[in-house]
């Protein structure tokens, strides 16, 4: 029923809470503190202060995705009151700030031979407790792979990166993209992918924000010898080997070994028999030949009794080998496929 005299309006914000704009303006700001000074509050009277405030985009602990805050305001007066009245002289309020808290894991084949398919897998989440805006999740590829498929569709390709754009993501959401790729001859032995997921809320942390994952790229690497004598007498046999061997990391799927005899020598005995013989040309069909793998075929031949022209004394004869496989391999591997030898 009284007036009171110098009244004070005092607010103190919680940390994770920041002082935008009051209307009307503070009488004083110190840190976190707040006053209005009102002057004398006649019986009756009444008003208000709004505020605009700003919360943290930084929490406490920074792995917590809700924080609440409590906001303390007080008024006091110089004017003598009943104790019975005080009660109201003090007021608080909580206010949960909530942020969301994405994540993303990339995960593929430790190994993977050139020319096969790999998958890769990319699973993101918000564990926030707010709704993400404007989630964007990329994906690098290694060079020198090509894209076999993609589930869901990339919003966007633009050589080896890829993105989605994935819009809101909500609390607790999760998903995942499924990559499909295929190594070429130029891939690096060391592949390397990486991922990587974004928003545009405010208040996310980068922890878990990105990911890559390495894989070892395996490539065959098939190769042919050829060895025997370097002279042999008219009518005579001789005894050669041809060798054959993988030395990559990877298998050579349908090896093939080819030999090509010259006109002045002909097959006696092979060892293992070829598996094919049309003329001069013999082939062994070697089915997978896995990496470190290695054999030999003996082959016993015979030099022509007649020469050519019939009035030479030497003839030259050159052997040809070759070995093939269906596999993909590397350009700079393939020097060893093919050998010669002259008798």
């Amino acid at each position: 029923s009284g007036s009171a005299a110098a009244t004070q309006l005092s607010l103190t914000l919680p940390v994770g809470l920041s002082l935008v704009s009051a209307t009307p303006a503070a009488s004083s700001v110190s840190g976190q503190s707040l006053s209005w000074s009102l002057g004398s509050l006649g019986a009756g009277a009444s008003g208000s202060v709004s505020l605009s405030l700003r919360a943290a985009t930084s929490f406490t602990p920074t792995t917590t995705t809700s924080w609440a805050q409590l906001l303390s305001a007080t008024i006091s007066s110089s004017s003598l009151e009943r104790p019975a009245d005080s009660s109201n002289n003090s007021a608080s309020f909580t206010t949960t700030l909530l942020r969301p808290e994405l994540s993303i894991g990339l995960t593929g084949p430790a190994t993977a031979q050139l020319g096969s398919t790999m998958s890769y897998l990319l699973s993101y989440s918000n564990s926030g407790s707010l709704a993400a805006a404007g989630v964007q999740v990329s994906q690098t590829l290694p060079a020198g792979v090509t894209i076999a498929s993609v589930t869901p569709a990339a919003s966007s390709v633009s050589g080896q990166s890829l993105s989605w754009s994935l819009g809101s993501l909500a609390a607790g959401a999760s998903g995942s993209i499924s990559i499909q790729v295929v190594p070429g001859v130029s891939v690096t032995a060391s592949a390397v992918s990486s991922a990587a997921i974004t928003t545009s809320s405010a208040g996310e942390t980068s922890s878990g924000n990105s990911a890559s994952h390495t894989t070892t790229i395996l490539a065959p690497n098939p190769g042919v010898s050829l060895s025997g004598p370097a002279t042999l007498a008219a009518g005579a046999t001789a005894s050669y080997v041809l060798g054959y061997s993988n030395s990559g990391s990877g298998s050579a799927a349908a090896a093939q070994l080819s030999l090509t005899l010259p006109v002045g020598l002909s097959l006696v005995s092979a060892t293992p028999a070829a598996s094919s013989v049309s003329g001069q040309s013999l082939s062994w069909s070697l089915g997978t030949l896995a990496a470190g793998a290695s054999g030999s075929v003996s082959l016993s031949l015979r030099a022509a009794t007649s020469f050519t022209p019939t009035t030479t004394t030497s003839w030259a004869q050159l052997l040809d080998a070759t070995i093939s496989s269906s596999s993909l391999e590397r350009p700079a591997d393939t020097s060893n496929n093919s050998a010669s030898l002259t008798t």
